[in-house]
């Protein structure tokens, strides 16, 4: 009884977060676009993450499918279902990966026009709604396949002991963190090449000079003589 009561507070919360997850995304998506600049340089960024996330993707896949060989092998007679619940974790968490991506380029270009428009504060509940979206996502991922697994593995074997069901599931929670460690680095060596190469086009095909607050990829310039992020947008929007 107490089993059945886990599993179900425990798939229930996490049904409720990916319901709330879903409806504060569709909120995110009900703001202000901007203007048609902001969409065109928007609209490239969704581009090239797309096509990052697909070749990193297709990376990860390979290497989950290989790494999913080796544990049937070495862990006996539990290695298949450990490999089941690793390829499964590592699925949950390229999920939970693409739906925080789709959902961080969709809401850049609305924060700079609630930025643009309104200031601090409409910008600021923007954001803070898209960051939730992939909070609620994830904790919502994983709660419900988490339950899942175990009310499945408890099914599929019965007679099977508490502490074994566990090291069961610990194959999920390794797929998950090991297509996030990768994700992770993969993504800083992403958005580094993407820093560098904003650069190069601010120096070289617009002429921007070094540490000029035009250009993107420097850091935020320290002296009055350099305007605000509100005065980059007051002198963008004229």
């Amino acid at each position: 009884m107490s089993d059945i009561l886990f599993l179900s507070v425990g798939f229930l919360s996490g049904l409720l977060a990916i319901i709330v997850a879903l409806f504060t995304y569709r909120k995110v998506l009900e703001a202000d676009e901007g203007n048609e600049r902001m969409q065109e340089v928007s609209n490239l960024i969704q581009d090239g993450t797309a096509s990052f996330i697909k070749i990193q993707y297709r990376i990860l896949l390979t290497f989950t499918v290989a790494l999913a060989v080796v544990i049937s092998l070495i862990f006996g007679n539990l290695g298949i279902p450990i490999a089941i619940s690793y390829v499964l974790g590592s699925l949950a968490s390229m999920g939970a990966g693409y739906i925080g991506l789709a959902v961080a380029t969709r809401a850049n270009r609305r924060t700079a026009a609630a930025a643009a428009e309104g200031g601090l504060n409409p910008a600021f509940m923007v954001a803070f709604r898209a960051g939730s979206v992939m909070g609620f996502m994830i904790a919502g991922i994983a709660l419900v396949g988490l339950t899942s697994l175990y009310g499945l593995w408890v099914f599929l074997f019965p007679a099977l002991e508490t502490p074994l069901l566990w090291e069961i599931l610990t194959g999920f929670s390794f797929g998950a963190s090991t297509v996030a460690l990768f994700a992770k680095a993969g993504g800083g060596i992403f958005t580094k090449t993407a820093d560098m190469a904003a650069d190069i086009v601010g120096k070289i095909e617009q002429h921007i000079p070094e540490d000029d607050p035009r250009n993107p990829a420097v850091e935020e310039p320290r002296g009055p003589q350099y305007p605000t992020c509100a005065g980059r947008i007051h002198l963008k929007s004229k």
